[in-house]
């Protein structure tokens, strides 16, 4: 992918997930999304990592519980098109369904065991009232075990701490 969202070229696996049904697409040979936010978010990381000449990862979400991550390296410069800088470009789906590893959540975040389940419970796009009722807790209790994972993980927003989560489990 060049620096202006230009795309080179791509697999056919890539084809498929950037087929416009799922958010991000290639209209015109150039990356786009509905959101003019979320495309600008990504080209943003992808002028960073040439400016920078370092590897980059974002995310870009698809529907509740999935997402694509992309893993972002600047390309040799002697791959450069007439002087334009090119990046690769891994294109990841991931979904709630892949499970986390309460085990390695517990060893990485200094999580409890009770912390990582209610985690993966909102990665897997589980309301607090729904884990409460799930799990013969009360919802306060369910709260209180979020305060503590923000507080942890340094999260101000539950959105974070999902976030967060998805990026460990890729």
């Amino acid at each position: 992918m060049s620096q202006g969202g230009a795309v080179v070229r791509m697999s056919p696996l890539c084809a498929m997930l950037l087929d416009g049904r799922q958010g991000l697409a290639i209209r015109r040979g150039r990356l786009s999304h509905p959101n003019g936010a979320v495309c600008s978010h990504v080209l943003d990381t992808l002028h960073l990592a040439i400016r920078t000449r370092s590897r980059m990862k974002t995310a870009v979400a698809l529907s509740p519980g999935e997402t694509l991550s992309l893993d972002i390296a600047p390309a040799p410069a002697k791959l450069q098109m007439v002087g334009e800088p090119l990046t690769f470009v891994r294109i990841r789906r991931n979904t709630a369904s892949r499970t986390l590893d309460m085990s390695c959540l517990v060893a990485e975040f200094g999580l409890t065991r009770t912390e990582a389940r209610v985690l993966a419970a909102l990665v897997g796009g589980s309301t607090p009232l729904a884990y409460a009722a799930e799990n013969a807790v009360s919802e306060h209790t369910v709260h209180k075990q979020i305060a503590s994972l923000k507080v942890k993980l340094h999260c101000s927003r539950v959105v974070d701490l999902v976030r967060l989560a998805i990026l460990f489990r890729a």
